[in-house]
């Protein structure tokens, strides 16, 4: 059989071309490699925002407790520049756990400042990491003044999940020569604070059927067999619809199912393996923790419980009276002469006559179902706080505080704001061993503590919805081949 043979000119073209493709092939493997190894990531996205640079108005006042913070505070711009002072001046715990129907800002202050400000260069955001680039402006020369720079950064709702937040700082300093001014830097992009904080779903993002249970409902964490998430223990944290605290996010109610074997084949939660807890804690009045005012009978605190997912005051005796209404710590309510504020439960605060131009006081009447109950004349700086029934004993608990924030002349009349309102029940329900709420029975009822366990066995059938006390219910989904089932509050 004949040889062929390969020419030389053959073997040479044919090592030249992989030697031209050397090159490509190592750039395409350095690039697959870093590819694979994280070395190459995403570019993180520059937000469009809109910074609020402002004075703080408590430079004025509060020289001594202002100090430099990068926190997160939800609310819209005025809510947020209130909440801002209250963390500086009454020392208010930041909040880190947020809703995903919250409106989120970034917050930098620098404090008190011999007559410095703060500059935002821009906000970035890769995945859940935002990194904030701030530009803090020294005075090289003494103004003689003093400053207290805060910027507000409104970055909007967030999605549900666990985000971290940095802040890194350029520092210059500005020195005059002459008409010029000329500016140092001093560091550059200096990360100086780095905050982690949390975003919870609401019932409307949980991603399961919502079947017979009305839209108003607030859901808890799934039981899932199918995804192997087993979750047979609910409270504040992963199940909106008890009550929670927002100044300490501390829930007091729990509900646990104390069962080993429950799954597609054993739809059954047996007689007395349901077990709903809550306890009173102590929490401070508004009024007392963002004005230092003591309503009457009190130390400043309340016990407060949850209760079927709503909260109430833990009366002496196992008696639990609902909290009706309630002002947030950004609420205020104005009213002029003559006007009326109706609260809930048939109460109502009138402004009989209000003064503005001489000693600022206020005459105010509380009516009960229209009829006349108390009066009382306020007046800023020394009388603001009202409490009803004035001369309540150190073992109970008011009915109503408020308090007066402010007297102030309109062009026809005179008004005054208030706030810090709290107002509970008169009526109470008393708890004793024994007593039955819908399909769950008082187990026990001391020290504080309440517990009930369902009465008898709960067969978690496809698609029922289990009425559980009050608008506490147990939603099972409609699936027959893995067991799925979550609590909710709300009408059914």
């Amino acid at each position: 059989m004949p040889i062929t043979r390969i020419k030389s000119t053959s073997l040479k073209h044919r090592d030249e071309t992989s030697k031209s493709f050397q090159p490509v092939l190592l750039v395409v493997s350095i690039i697959v490699f870093a590819i694979l190894s994280g070395c190459i990531s995403q570019q993180p996205e520059v937000l469009n925002v809109n910074p609020d640079i402002y004075e703080g108005q408590v430079v004025y006042s509060n020289l001594s407790k202002a100090t430099g913070m990068f926190a997160v505070i939800k609310g819209n711009i005025p809510q947020v520049k209130e909440s801002y002072e209250e963390i500086i001046v009454n020392k208010t715990a930041q909040q880190s756990t947020f809703s995903v129907d919250d409106d989120l800002n970034f917050v930098i202050s620098r404090g008190i400042t011999p007559g410095f400000d703060i500059n935002i260069s821009r906000v970035e955001k890769q995945g859940n990491v935002y990194t904030v680039y701030a530009t803090y402006i020294d005075q090289g020369t003494d103004l003689g003044i003093l400053s207290h720079p805060v910027a507000i950064i409104p970055i909007g709702k967030l999605a549900a999940g666990e985000y971290k937040a940095k802040l890194k700082v350029t520092r210059v300093s500005d020195y005059a020569n002459g008409t010029k001014i000329i500016r140092k830097v001093i560091e550059t992009e200096k990360e100086l604070s780095i905050i982690n904080f949390k975003v919870k779903p609401t019932a409307s993002n949980i991603g399961i059927s919502r079947e017979n249970v009305s839209s108003g409902y607030l859901a808890g964490r799934v039981f899932d067999e199918l995804s192997g998430n087993f979750t047979k223990n609910w409270d504040g944290e992963n199940f909106a619809g008890f009550w929670r605290d927002p100044e300490t996010n501390v829930s007091t109610e729990t509900l646990v199912i104390d069962q080993s074997v429950l799954n597609n084949s054993r739809r059954v939660i047996e007689k007395h393996n349901l077990i709903y807890t809550t306890k009173s804690m102590p929490v401070k009045y508004q009024v007392y923790m963002h004005a230092n005012q003591t309503p009457a009978g009190t130390d400043g605190y309340y016990p407060a419980v949850g209760w079927m997912g709503d909260k109430y005051v833990f009366l002496e005796g196992n008696r639990l009276a609902k909290i009706i209404f309630e002002q947030n710590v950004t609420e205020v309510k104005s009213i002029r002469i003559g006007e009326s504020w109706n609260l809930e439960g048939g109460y109502r605060i009138v402004a009989n006559s209000i003064d503005a131009d001489g000693i600022m006081q206020a005459w105010i009447s509380l009516d009960k179902d229209n009829t006349k109950i108390d009066d009382k004349v306020l007046a800023t700086h020394y009388t603001e706080l009202y409490s009803y029934p004035h001369n309540v004993e150190a073992s109970n608990i008011p009915i109503l505080v408020t308090y007066l924030s402010k007297i102030y002349s309109l062009p026809e009349t005179d008004a005054a704001d208030f706030k810090y309102t709290w107002l509970r029940s008169q009526n109470f329900t008393d708890i004793k061993e024994g007593d039955i709420f819908g399909i769950m029975e008082v187990t026990s009822a001391k020290n504080d503590t309440i517990e009930l366990r369902n009465k008898e066995p709960i067969e978690l059938t496809s698609g029922n919805t289990i009425r559980l006390m009050g608008n506490i219910g147990i939603q099972v989904n409609s699936s027959k081949t893995g067991l799925l089932f979550y609590p909710f509050k709300g009408e059914i």
